[in-house]
């Protein structure tokens, strides 16, 4: 609307409508001026104040990682949310699930972390949680997809990645989901895929020595899947490695010293060097003082200590073993799918013991326990355990059930459950005379022995109850060629590397037999002396049975009173009198104690032979008064 008077009121005289409207124009331009300068200042302390806020909030969650102290988490989470900070409620979130085990934080975290990387993409760090999150709700739930979308994320951030991103823990976390599929599938590139990425986090990282610990793991399950030596030599030296650099309190070091023992285990089990046996068996010693994973830890240092025993054949050990497998079944439950495993090395422990002792109650237990637990992985067990009470009480149903349990068990390794029936088949030939059940069980050691990796403990075993086999055949059907195979068989096991000094006697104690055999069959002197050597060697091996030692002595005094060899018999005979008491101990029970004498039927009288022979009369009384003591004088107490 046109309006003359408002341009005629507002302009002055002389004045132009420009310069009428000049101060206001003024005015308003100062106003606005201060309006935005109000504004950036207001706007620019609401930033301030926000990363003071956010700044606060992440030293919290700093002094809660040094602290443990949840409640200042719980602040700092509180304070995230205040701000809306997506990114760092969900990280901070993760961390009070990984403490507290809250379902609804790792719900959360995950979903708020999921949709930060889909609408504004995320920072190398904040990949890594969102993997970790994935792989704690795998953990929960057992979903394979969670998994997979874990590795994915690790992989794409790798890809991603500039020549600045610290990718250390992606490596780490990419590792380790990686094993965990492994596990979940056995696919071994997964596992080979793993160790490289966890080869490539620790190499150079200042947290080295704790990442070190994965790495041994990762090589650990690569030796127990394919039983290579690099792996095996370099899982040992990371473990070394991280044990050495972590502090005594760190709870990562008692993983360290475990993976150190069992892989030490492992090497020594491959190459039998006793220095090996006595690393591991002071790592896991030091391993189980932390309460964390105490099953595992006992169950390893059981089964190691049982290794040392076979070397040294002292009782400490073997006591130690089996007080540490009771502890691990004891804290593993009955629903646990490593229980069954636990049985069966608590069950071998008692064996031992029953084969060092004449301990039948323990190996009772033994059979009790696999029998209770009946458990697929438990029956080759059975079938061993039966195969000691046939030889112990003759009764031929224990061999029928050695059969059954041998050909009932499952086959994760079949050349070892292919051993084990085949002992089973001797088991019952001895028991009920079949001709078939021997031939089978040399069948299934032959195959076995092909099957066997040349220079290994297995390889050796085989070797000898292959011989013992053939011995046994030759013994039935009198036939020069089994005893040749024995003779054959029986020498190369006496001779193999590696082999565990208690077995190497039970070696030289049979091919000595079967030498015997041959002797018998040739008469030649040459023959009587390989005889007399097989039987001393046996007999002086400290770290067999007793009653091994005891019986060896015998037939080395026997062998030495064929050549007319009376220093050397009577020197023999006196080990194998020295050696009574321990086969008829107070420690144990009546019935062991008198086993132990059925056995030792003639030995005192054939001692006083061989001293008769030399003129030592009041030696030979002696011996004659300690072979008629008995069980009476075995509960008198003998010293050790």
């Amino acid at each position: 609307m046109h309006r003359p008077w408002l341009r005629e009121r507002v302009a002055g005289p002389g004045q132009t409508q420009a310069q009428a409207f000049q101060p206001l124009v003024h005015s308003v331009t100062a106003l606005t001026d201060a309006l935005r300068f109000n504004l950036r200042t207001a706007i620019l302390a609401q930033v301030v104040d926000r990363n003071a806020h956010l700044a606060a909030a992440a030293g919290l969650v700093d002094d809660f990682r040094r602290t443990g102290d949840l409640g200042l988490l719980d602040r700092a989470i509180a304070m995230f949310r205040a701000a809306a900070d997506t990114g760092n409620l969900g990280t901070a979130l993760l961390s009070r699930f990984e403490h507290s085990g809250r379902r609804a934080d790792l719900d959360e975290g995950l979903s708020l972390l999921r949709q930060l990387a889909i609408h504004s993409g995320v920072t190398i760090d904040r990949l890594c949680w969102l993997a970790q999150a994935y792989e704690h709700r795998h953990r929960l739930d057992g979903a394979g997809a969670d998994l997979d979308a874990a590795i994915t994320l690790c992989r794409t951030g790798a890809d991603r990645a500039g020549p600045a991103d610290d990718l250390a823990m992606l490596r780490h976390v990419l590792g380790r989901c990686l094993r965990e599929r492994y596990r979940a599938d056995g696919r071994l590139a997964d596992l080979d895929a793993a160790i490289v990425a966890q080869r490539a986090a620790a190499d150079g990282h200042p947290l080295r020595a704790g990442l070190l610990v994965n790495l041994a793991e990762g090589l650990r399950a690569h030796v127990e899947r394919c039983g290579d030596a690099d792996s095996l030599r370099e899982g040992i030296a990371a473990a070394d490695e991280a044990s050495a650099g972590l502090p005594a309190t760190e709870a990562l070091r008692a993983d360290a010293l475990h993976h150190a023992g069992v892989l030490r285990r492992y090497r020594y089990e491959r190459t039998g060097a006793v220095a090996d046996i006595e690393a591991a068996v002071r790592c896991l010693r030091e391993a189980v003082t932390d309460p964390a994973n105490a099953a595992d830890r006992a169950d390893s240092l059981g089964i190691a200590l049982i290794r040392q025993f076979e070397v040294t054949g002292d009782d400490a050990p073997l006591a130690e073993a089996i007080e540490a497998q009771r502890h691990a079944v004891a804290a593993t439950p009955s629903g646990d799918p490593n229980r069954p495993r636990r049985v069966t090395n608590l069950a071998t422990a008692l064996r031992d013991r029953y084969l060092h002792f004449a301990d039948l109650p323990a190996l009772r237990e033994a059979v009790d326990l696999l029998r209770a637990t009946d458990d697929p992985q438990c029956r080759s067990t059975l079938g061993i355990a039966a195969q000691d009470m046939w030889w112990r009480t003759r009764d031929a149903a224990w061999a029928d059930e050695a059969v059954a349990s041998a050909r009932a068990a499952p086959e994760p390794d079949p050349v070892r459950a292919r051993h084990t029936l085949a002992n089973a088949l001797r088991c019952r030939f001895a028991a009920r005379g079949a001709p078939d059940d021997l031939r089978a069980a040399i069948d299934l050691l032959e195959q076995v022995l092909r099957d066997t990796a040349y220079g290994t403990q297995d390889h050796s075993r085989c070797l000898g109850n292959l011989g013992g086999a053939w011995l046994e055949a030759y013994q039935r059907f009198d036939d020069p060629a089994a005893l040749d195979r024995a003779i054959a068989m029986l020498g190369r096991a006496v001779r193999a590397d590696g082999v565990a000094a208690p077995q190497r006697a039970w070696y030289q104690q049979r091919w000595a037999q079967a030498l015997g055999r041959q002797f018998d069959r040739t008469g030649d002197p040459a023959v009587l002396r390989r005889v007399t050597a097989a039987y001393a060697a046996a007999a002086a091996n400290e770290a067999t049975t007793p009653m091994t030692r005891l019986l060896a002595a015998s037939d080395w005094a026997d062998a030495a009173a064929r050549s007319q060899d009376w220093a050397t018999a009577r020197a023999a005979a006196g080990l194998a009198i020295d050696l009574v008491p321990y086969v008829t101990s107070r420690r144990l029970a009546r019935s062991d104690r008198e086993y132990g004498l059925t056995r030792l039927s003639g030995v005192a009288a054939d001692a006083a032979a061989c001293a008769l022979q030399t003129g030592a009369v009041e030696v030979a009384l002696r011996w004659l008064e300690q072979g008629r003591g008995g069980a009476a004088r075995a509960d008198a107490g003998v010293p050790q």
